[in-house]
């Protein structure tokens, strides 16, 4: 269990949720500390994706989607800005990873009265934090901004895709396009790379608004 140190010098337990969700039925199942963390009570609501996005600050959204997704096949997390029913922000750490029976379990630590590294990496094995380098993530999404002319959201979630596609970080695929443009450009084979990933991108999204009146009629 992480701690922080309080007033008085001795440590106490960071505020830790568990969660675990199935790919395949997108069924959620939050512990009680879950839910206190975002200012529920255990049972006031029932847990789905699109509760945990809504309580995530808008700007950090295509962040914590993105690590959700990645954690669907490999260990991923991230830092995040949690907004509880209050509407209060807290600094909150993201961690998650896959389980053997395919579903994918995760911690959320609420590090707003830290939010030293130190803290962060003391969360254990369970929260190898994936805290890739934004700057060089950053200028690669700027690449493929100005490349392919689509917007900050799109190009980061390209990355993401591509990263998922080849089995390497997100970091690792941002630094070779990052490397490309400093030296003349994209080549042709990692411009169909990076054209795949936005592709894989933007049917994800079609497939999402073909879904949504379907649902509606079912409901």
């Amino acid at each position: 269990m992480p701690t922080t140190a309080t007033d008085g010098g001795t440590a106490s337990p960071a505020p830790t949720g568990r969660f675990t969700f199935s790919p395949l039925t997108e069924r959620w199942q939050w512990s009680d500390a879950m839910y206190a963390l975002h200012g529920l009570e255990p049972g006031d609501v029932v847990p789905t994706a699109g509760l945990f996005a809504r309580h995530v600050h808008p700007d950090d959204r295509s962040l914590v989607e993105a690590v959700l997704q990645l954690g669907r096949s490999r260990e991923a997390g991230c830092e995040y800005r949690l907004v509880d029913m209050a509407g209060a922000e807290r600094a909150a750490t993201l961690a998650v990873s896959p389980a053997p029976d395919g579903s994918v379990t995760g911690l959320v630590v609420d590090v707003t009265r830290t939010r030293s590294r130190a803290v962060a990496e003391a969360v254990d094995g369970h929260l190898a934090l994936a805290l890739e380098s934004r700057t060089v993530i950053d200028q690669a999404k700027g690449v493929v901004m100005s490349t392919f002319g689509t917007d900050s959201e799109t190009a980061f979630a390209s990355l993401v895709s591509i990263s998922q596609r080849e089995n390497i970080r997100v970091r690792a695929i941002a630094e070779l396009i990052r490397t490309a443009a400093e030296h003349g450009g994209l080549d042709p084979a990692l411009r169909a790379v990076v054209r795949s990933g936005l592709d894989a991108v933007s049917e994800r999204a079609a497939t999402s608004r073909r879904d949504v009146p379907m649902r509606s009629q079912v409901g």
